[in-house]
């Protein structure tokens, strides 16, 4: 998902960078530039090439990478060794995502980096951690922290977390994970970016978002030079026992603006969908329907109290509806982007949000998210823990009291020393899907599947839950029923309800171990019956089977 937030803001900022620059460049100082992008008179003589110095560090300032650069490519004809100009291309492609070469302008900036400010090396560091050079990056951090001034407390103590996190991710990729990344190949991928996937229950439908040329409107976001985003759809072929080629998802989904996926509904009738265009230009979570005809409806905005004036964003339903896991930047959080969760009142309305709080949230950002189909596991992408790179994905588990433990990152090498945010994992806990720049893309940012069946703590998921699966019985004839089971806790809620329509199909239970559960079961007929679960904590077991009997 492209992230537009910002780009709501870009024109306010605009004007306030533009009305600066002429109110104050009478007096020869520009408070949006470095001091030396517009004082310095050994970098510049006054006059053009000064003037597009300080036209490009605008475009900077206000997101736009692309006019910068040509910006200062010009600049750099008749300066090619010129240091400020050099840092600020290593700037600009560092923001881009094009570290190769932000690292070969910083390098060429770096016999004179004294001359510029010590922000140089923060940034040459960021940029060394990204290709993956640990040693050089703690080096180069380093460097900054000891030009800070001692009194900036706030500078030095995000010097020091950078450098935790170095260290840390170093330990990471020194003893990566037992895990299989494959590339899903050009069914799913093309030349362009493809992220954010998401997959059914069963892994017969797969969506994503992709900028590629075929995209509604077939335009370009002046701001980052890439086709608009649309959501694109694949099934599974069973005859070939391969993805079918990816298409834009049929119906009224996508737009001639950004339309990105946030995920599909475990029984493939729902799509969460992110937009941005709302009045006040905050991001908002959609919603499409499936039709029979296997069209999507244009989608709705989820009402309050998901949707706010604030930022919304990543949106991830349980398997029995009742529970949505969000994303929002909305008051009452810890730091910026939150992971909350809302209860289903009724078919069109959702209780009151609850933020996650801690060890979930931190300070800082929180992302993406998605819950594992047994409702007790928990996925999510955040910058505010210990890292790979900057934003990292990590699972929690739900205990039998309802908190949720102390995050673990995923490792080396599903996390790397880029921004690693999309992940989801299959029912069966043996497949992840996931989304990253690798060196076996296609072209740019790809989805991959990932055998996670070795991975060190996914595979233990299994061993929390109990599955119970059997028939609805007449005591009578023995003949298999349709009915409803009810799921109840030990408070008496309702945790779930099992639907059979058809007898000759299996009901499958998921139940917690370390807890007491009461099951009711419900057929037309007949009386209904109530049995009690209890699946200790220690049960061995993963998988039983049981019949429920029936009399009139």
């Amino acid at each position: 998902m492209k992230f537009q937030k910002i780009k709501f803001m870009r024109i306010a900022v605009l004007f306030v960078v533009l009305v600066t620059f002429f109110t104050v460049s009478s007096r020869g100082n520009n408070i949006y530039t470095a001091k030396k992008d517009s004082t310095e008179k050994s970098i510049f003589a006054k006059g053009l090439d000064q003037y597009k110095l300080q036209k490009a560090r605008h475009h900077f300032i206000v997101g736009e990478y692309q006019q910068a650069i040509a910006v200062y490519d010009e600049l750099l004809l008749n300066n090619p060794k010129n240091p400020l100009v050099n840092y600020r291309l290593g700037e600009c492609y560092y923001q881009t995502k094009k570290y190769d070469l932000a690292k070969k302008y910083f390098e060429n900036a770096l016999p004179n980096a004294e001359e510029l400010e010590p922000e140089f090396y923060k940034t040459y560091a960021l940029v060394q951690h990204r290709i993956g050079n640990f040693d050089e990056a703690i080096a180069n951090m380093e460097k900054y922290k000891a030009k800070i001034n001692p009194k900036k407390e706030k500078e030095i103590a995000e010097a020091d977390k950078i450098i935790e996190n170095l260290k840390f991710g170093k330990s990471l990729v020194e003893k990566p994970v037992d895990v299989d990344i494959k590339n899903m190949g050009s069914a799913i991928n093309s030349a362009y970016p493809d992220y954010g996937p998401s997959v059914t229950a069963d892994e017969k439908t797969i969506i994503f978002t992709s900028r590629r040329p075929d995209t509604k409107g077939g335009d370009v976001d002046p701001y980052d030079g890439l086709y608009y985003e649309d959501i694109y759809i694949s099934e599974w072929d069973e005859e070939n026992n391969q993805w079918k080629t990816a298409v834009p998802i049929p119906g009224k989904i996508n737009t001639e603006a950004h339309d990105a996926a946030l995920s599909i509904s475990p029984d493939g009738n729902i799509i969460y969908v992110y937009k941005n265009f709302g009045e006040n230009g905050s991001g908002e979570i959609y919603y499409s329907k499936k039709s029979s005809s296997g069209r999507w409806s244009a989608p709705k905005p989820l009402d309050k109290p998901i949707n706010t004036s604030y930022w919304e964003s990543s949106a991830s339903l349980t398997a029995n509806g009742k529970k949505l896991y969000f994303v929002s930047e909305r008051k009452g959080g810890k730091g910026m982007g939150d992971i909350w969760v809302s209860e289903r009142i009724s078919k069109h309305e959702w209780g009151e949000p609850v933020n996650l709080g801690a060890p979930i949230n931190t300070e800082f950002d929180e992302k993406m998210v998605f819950i594992h189909p047994d409702g007790n596991v928990l996925f999510f992408c955040s910058d505010g823990h210990k890292s790979v790179g900057g934003y990292d994905i990590y699972m929690s588990v739900l205990d039998t009291s309802g908190k949720w433990s102390e995050p673990i990152n995923l490792g080396y090498p599903i996390n790397t020393t880029d921004d690693d945010v999309n992940f989801v994992l299959s029912k069966d806990n043996k497949r992840a899907y996931y989304s990253g720049y690798r060196k076996n893309s296609l072209g740019s940012k790809d989805i991959y599947v990932i055998d996670v069946s070795r991975h060190p703590q996914i595979s233990k998921i299994e061993d929390l839950t109990l599955e119970i699966s059997g028939n609805i019985l007449s005591s009578e004839t023995g003949e298999k029923l349709p009915g409803k089971i009810y799921v109840y806790d030990d408070h008496d809620k309702v945790l779930d309800v099992v639907e059979i329509k058809n007898p000759e199909q299996l009901f499958v239970l998921k139940l917690r171990k370390g807890k007491k559960f009461t099951l009711k079961i419900k057929s037309s007929g007949y009386k209904t019956s109530e049995e009690i679960i209890d699946v200790p904590f220690g049960e061995t077991k993963n998988k039983v089977s049981r019949n429920f009997i029936m009399k009139r």
